[in-house]
């Protein structure tokens, strides 16, 4: 997560939406002039903003990389959470849920199934119908059950939400300057998500992710029509 006093502005980072991305694009407006952007860091706390600790391998932090909107706004001064630009990532769940499951992958298991895409089709199904849970990201978006207002940057279409951004807080934001940290963990990247899915699969995605389809526009039946 990220706050900006001087831009007021509060970045939301979701799971596997770019947040990491933004966080990169967005954190020099946060900071110090001379700081310098690296995929880890510690906790930040200056009175030009906020930087949660990201991949720093140290706990014990007050702000860290991912945070619930009840925490963020818990932890700043009254006032601030409700009056700052809030920027959230979304990305469709059914897109959102094959990436997760590249990301936890073993690495021997990656090896084993790269140059199949059966394999790690087939993976991919027992592996969503054996959790117990799928993790949403619910909390980052509600308070109390409330949505929060945010300004939605869509993974799908990321040049306009960046450039929405740039709108909102007034600052000229460089779509080539965003870093791409995580985005070599997917193999088989000319598969799409539909691709990975059997009507099984897709009930589960469509009945944890409820709120996601309704209230961020993505379309449940996108994939293996109910």
């Amino acid at each position: 997560m990220l706050v900006s006093h001087r831009y007021r502005f509060i970045l939301i980072k979701t799971r596997k939406t770019a947040g990491s991305s933004l966080e990169g694009l967005l954190e020099p407006l946060c900071v110090p002039e001379g700081h310098v952007v690296q995929h880890a860091v510690d906790e930040i706390v200056t009175p030009a903003g906020i930087v949660g600790a990201r991949a720093s391998g140290k706990g014990g932090r007050s702000f860290t990389a991912h945070m619930s909107a009840k925490r963020i706004k818990k932890a700043l001064p009254r006032g601030v959470f409700d009056s700052y630009t809030k920027i959230l990532p979304v990305r469709d769940p059914f897109d959102k849920v094959v990436s997760w499951y590249w990301h936890v992958m073993p690495d021997e298991t990656k090896e084993r199934v790269a140059n199949d895409f059966a394999d790690a089709r087939s993976l991919f199904r027992d592996w969503i119908k054996m959790r117990p849970s799928l993790n949403t990201d619910e909390g980052f978006y509600q308070i109390r059950g409330q949505r929060i207002d945010c300004l939605l940057v869509r993974y799908e279409e990321l040049a306009e939400g960046v450039a929405a951004v740039s709108e909102a807080i007034g600052v000229p934001l460089d779509l080539n300057s965003l870093p791409r940290w995580k985005s070599g963990s997917r193999l088989h990247k000319e598969h799409a998500a539909a691709d990975y899915y059997d009507k099984r699969a897709a009930d589960i995605v469509r009945a944890r992710f409820t709120f996601d389809f309704e209230n961020f526009g993505y379309d449940p039946n996108s994939v293996c029509p109910s």
